[in-house]
């Protein structure tokens, strides 16, 4: 089913995907207006999902007149509903506007576009229930899966304490939007290759790091804590080559545990590699995955054996439109992450009549118990980044204070690290 002419109908309890009665193209024109508190309006306002489509398109003009070289600038606003797109599908969506605009601008407009097919998922299932029947295989292994769930259940969450939230604060999300420049972004990426490290493992780390500095000026007398985070994982990585897209929400959060000392910054590159190294185990063992068959499985003995005492679940094929990736994790973590990476592959931002100059992602995150998630991707040889944080969880002067730290630790690494890089 083509992945904007959905919409969302109940039936027997249940909710289903359905084709829409007649197509439409949700378009609005403002002029004048400032694309961030759009972004906000938009994030804010609901989709009429019983109608459709999933989508909408927000066109911002400007007074802009006409440079010397014939262009302007202007911008576009995509809102998705989450139940159809994860952050590579929506790049991959906006790519396609991106040709059709290109197209149109220059007088070469095609009969039909092609936006690319909803996959239903199948693969997530089936990777699921692999995994389930591995857990129940291996019982002393499933024994340390449950024993993960309950520690993150269990940890003790500072940042309500050192930054306390007005009781009557608005229930709504709030967003910071921002790019480094390409000198800034190159280095970083030269520097964490250098030392080994994934650049989304390097970014991360100095995210705990700056989360510590913040926790230590507030108060924090503790030599050690641990920092629960959440990383957006595309679950694409585990299935079979396509040639198709396989576009839809095929993305779930894996969950780190990180013990950070107060004198992380001190031995910042011993800490990035073993939160790599963690996050490399977490990702090609699974575990995320094992977290959710785990449910699966229940006890069908007092006595907890483990030869017969495993036994799956009757399998009830799951609403389609309820994967696990969107179920909030009952526990609340520091921040979330979704990172898309360099995206240049999936999103052509430079053709013949039209270049994006900046992108911006992200989601509205007030009814889940997140506390801030940040998005970030590379495009043009620039990192690009979006915090969105809970009014309600989080004050402004943390998330401030937040943003500040990082992009001076950023630019400090970078800056440091760029004589030992040009060395070798």
């Amino acid at each position: 089913m083509d992945v904007l002419h959905m919409c969302i109908r109940k039936e027997n309890d249940h909710y289903w995907f359905y084709k829409m009665d007649e197509e439409k193209i949700p378009l609005q024109v403002l002029k004048n207006q400032s694309p961030e508190s759009v972004f906000s309006k938009e994030t804010h306002t609901c989709i009429d999902s019983a109608t459709g489509p999933l989508w909408r398109a927000t066109y911002i003009t400007s007074d802009e007149t006409l440079k010397e070289n014939n262009t302007f600038s202007s911008n576009i606003l995509f809102t998705f509903h989450h139940a159809i797109v994860d952050g590579y599908t929506a790049i991959n969506i906006c790519n396609n506007f991106l040709k059709v605009l290109n197209d149109v601008i220059g007088g070469n407009v095609q009969k039909l576009y092609d936006f690319g097919q909803l996959n239903d998922g199948n693969e997530k299932e089936e990777l699921i229930m692999q995994r389930t029947e591995y857990l129940k295989m291996n019982p002393e292994y499933c024994t340390k899966i449950r024993g993960i769930e309950s520690k993150f259940e269990n940890v003790n969450l500072l940042l309500t304490e050192y930054f306390p939230v007005p009781k009557d604060a608005e229930k709504k999300t709030k967003y910071i939007h921002g790019e480094l420049n390409e000198e800034i972004t190159s280095n970083l990426i030269k520097v964490f290759k250098s030392k080994g490290i994934s650049f989304h493992a390097g970014i991360c780390s100095v995210f705990n790091w700056v989360l510590m500095d913040i926790l230590i000026e507030k108060g924090l007398t503790n030599d050690e804590i641990e920092l629960p985070t959440k990383h957006a994982l595309n679950l694409r990585r585990y299935w079979k080559k396509s040639s198709s897209g396989q576009l839809g929400t095929h993305a779930l959060f894996i969950r780190l545990l990180s013990k950070t000392d107060k004198n992380v910054g001190d031995n910042f590159w011993e800490y990035a590699k073993e939160f790599n190294k963690e996050l490399k185990s977490v990702i090609e063992n699974m575990q995320e995955i094992d977290l959710i068959a785990v449910k699966n499985l229940k006890y069908t003995s007092v006595e907890r054996q483990y030869d017969d005492s495993l036994k799956l679940l009757e399998k009830v094929p799951p609403p389609p439109i309820t994967p696990p990736s969107l179920i909030p994790h009952p526990h609340k973590t520091f921040y979330g992450t979704s990172n898309i990476g360099d995206i240049s592959s999936i999103l052509k931002g430079q053709r013949d009549n039209v270049s994006i100059k900046f992108l911006s992602c992200g989601t509205s995150i007030r009814n889940t118990t997140s506390n801030m998630n940040i998005f970030f991707q590379t495009l043009q040889g620039r990192l690009g980044y979006c915090m969105a944080y809970s009014a309600y969880l989080v004050t402004d002067d943390y998330a401030n204070s937040f943003e500040e730290k990082l992009i001076k630790k950023l630019k400090f690494i970078s800056n440091s690290n760029r004589s030992e890089i040009k060395n070798k």
